[in-house]
């Protein structure tokens, strides 16, 4: 009876809950287009996508690039805050470094872009430029509470000046929550988030160590 009691228990913590790091998947931040093509002399735009499954008040962003391929002109806020404000606007050129804090209340918790960043391309790349989110960057929600969040950066490659057409591969932020309302026709809703692969690697270990426990009980059972 209490060995039936513990693989009760032990099926319901291990296999029923949902894993530790869920809310970390719950959030993300990616620069877009994930990869692009540019000539040198061309202006042009990135922008900085979020996918919040926690309501969001502000973000602090500090965006790291090579310096000596692009030089960074503007950026601006966009649609996910309703009437933003900003607290934070520099550059550091030297560094390759954009710094923005932005925020708005109320919060919100949805799909959408946070600012948009344009950059003027001054160099042929040997090897892809890589615009990243630097270890400063931040996502809070009421009461200053810092939430978890993953990134994905963009890589740029620059060509000399010539004819041809550029070409960028729009990366995709799949939304890790139900959205509360429809998506309008002709759009595709939005889909769960991947697990993460450490979440994939803890899943399996506790499976088989669920089968194994029930085999052994079954055997003195």
């Amino acid at each position: 009876m209490i060995l039936k009691r513990f693989l009760f228990l032990f099926f319901l913590v291990f296999f029923l809950l949902p894993p530790t790091d869920a809310r970390a998947l719950n959030n993300l931040l990616a620069i877009t287009p994930a990869s692009s093509q540019r000539q040198v002399g061309d202006l042009f735009a990135l922008e900085i996508k979020i996918s919040a499954g926690e309501k969001i008040l502000g973000a602090d962003l500090d965006i790291f690039y090579d310096q000596n391929v692009l030089s960074f002109q503007k950026i601006t806020p966009a649609d996910f805050f309703v009437n933003p404000q900003i607290l934070t606007e520099k550059t550091d050129p030297k560094r390759g470094l954009v710094s923005y804090s932005i925020f708005s209340y109320p919060t919100r918790q949805d799909t959408g872009t946070v600012a948009v960043l344009t950059f003027k391309a001054i160099k042929e790349t040997t090897e892809s430029a890589k615009i990243s989110f630097g270890p400063e960057t931040v996502l809070s929600t009421v009461g200053e509470k810092l939430v978890q969040f993953e990134t994905k950066p963009a890589l740029m490659e620059i060509k000399k000046k010539t004819d041809f057409i550029p070409t960028q591969t729009q990366a995709v932020i799949t939304p890790a929550f139900s959205s509360p309302t429809p998506s309008p026709a002709g759009q595709v809703s939005p889909t769960p988030a991947p697990t993460s692969p450490m979440a994939k690697f803890f899943a399996v270990i506790l499976l088989v160590v669920g089968v194994i426990v029930l085999i052994i009980a079954l055997v003195i059972l």
